[in-house]
């Protein structure tokens, strides 16, 4: 029975006061800030449920489909956390076309200043220590060519191909190119 008496005190302090002409959310917050605010308590009480609860489920169903979307069958092993957090990247995060990411890459390379792959050859330049093995598979061919050379009873002795490792790798093969280890088919007829 109060809360009908509240209510009717409530219709009657809306038509007086000129609140009528004012939105609904600025009424409520007017009644809420009120000296009126302990003889409404109850009413007032009422509207504050009704004000908070959801007017659809949209945004809710929204959520789920995102995650959904981050937590697949290929990405089940996803922590509560890990989720959470791409959850909250992808939903209160910047627009892609608005994403800046040279900072987040600059610090997850810093972060990660140990090789993960030690076992695992790196892309791009060779590694250190290149040059002595390519030093060792130059001798090795010079070493083959001198003696295919040799036993093919050629009077070359001497190789004319420079080996020296200030020479690239297309500079080398040029110059093993241009040695003639070819051998007569005659002198095998015999």
């Amino acid at each position: 029975m109060k809360i009908e008496c509240e209510w009717d005190e409530l219709k009657q302090l809306v038509e007086t006061t000129g609140l009528k002409t004012m939105t609904y959310v600025d009424v409520w917050a007017k009644l809420f800030s009120s000296s009126k605010k302990e003889s409404l308590s109850n009413i007032l009480h009422v509207a504050e449920i009704l004000l908070v609860v959801p007017i659809s489920n949209a945004t809710l169903e929204r959520m789920f489909s995102t995650m959904n979307l981050i937590h697949s069958d290929w990405r089940n092993c996803l922590g509560e956390k890990r989720v959470e957090n791409l959850l909250r990247i992808w939903v209160e995060g910047p627009a892609p076309e608005k994403f800046d990411a040279q900072p987040v890459l600059a610090r997850w390379t810093e972060k990660c200043a140990t090789q993960r792959r030690p076992n695992v050859r790196p892309s791009g330049p060779r590694a250190s220590g290149s040059k002595t093995k390519r030093k060792l598979a130059e001798s090795q061919v010079a070493e083959t060519v001198k003696k295919l050379l040799k036993d093919s009873e050629s009077d070359t002795t001497e190789l004319d191909v420079d080996m020296s490792s200030d020479k690239t790798d297309t500079e080398f093969e040029s110059d093993c190119d241009l040695v003639d280890v070819s051998i007569d088919s005659d002198e095998f007829e015999n």
